[in-house]
């Protein structure tokens, strides 16, 4: 594998470059964290109001479930894509808040990250298990409760979690060397390796 020390490389190509372009790339960075910093600020108050929603369709769902208004197995999926959601709202509005305070174009690379790892395959994997469970509500309405009992339905709940985690973890040296680019030969090697 071809590694190169991205630090090493900028500071041969500063050494070869003009005065003039140096400062030039300085003040484009300064506009790109100045445009990354704005987006921080209202990244916490999407994640405020995404996670008092996330938590009110919780408790709704939960308290229609308790009152057996709607069919458990049917909402369990459902039940876990908010927790989900909940989840993501903490980490979203934690990490933009940290950037705040550090640096904020690193944050916000983290979070796409995230984003599209354990966020993407955990909605695809909830969606996919909704999808099968209405197909075989609607092909099979007399045998839907032996097909889908409750030991199933947690079962694939929790593959879908742990599906969902270890995809994200496998992506984890990606995250820190994003983090903290003095990682960068470490992470390389580690995230390398999980490969």
């Amino acid at each position: 594998m071809v590694h190169i020390n991205l630090t090493r490389l900028a500071r041969d190509c500063e050494l070869h470059m003009s005065e003039q372009e140096v400062d030039k790339i300085e003040r484009r960075h300064a506009r790109l964290d100045k445009s990354t910093d704005s987006i921080l600020v209202m990244t916490p108050i999407f994640s405020i109001i995404s996670f008092v929603f996330s938590l009110t369709l919780l408790a709704a769902i939960l308290y229609a479930l308790l009152g057996r208004k709607i069919p458990s197995r049917k909402y369990s999926i459902i039940v876990s894509r908010t927790v989900a959601d909940i989840f993501s709202s903490v980490l979203i509005a934690a990490a933009s808040l940290f950037a705040n305070s550090y640096s904020a174009s690193y944050m916000v690379l983290a979070l796409f990250l995230y984003i599209c790892t354990f966020g993407v395959i955990q909605l695809t994997s909830s969606h996919i298990a909704v999808i099968i469970l209405r197909h075989i509500s609607v092909t099979r309405p007399y045998g839907f409760q032996s097909i889908c009992s409750i030991r199933r339905l947690s079962l694939v709940v929790g593959f879908t979690w742990c599906l969902s985690i270890m995809y994200a973890a496998s992506y984890a040296p990606m995250t820190t060397v994003i983090v903290d680019a003095s990682k960068e030969d470490r992470g390389i090697i580690v995230f390398s390796r999980t490969l």
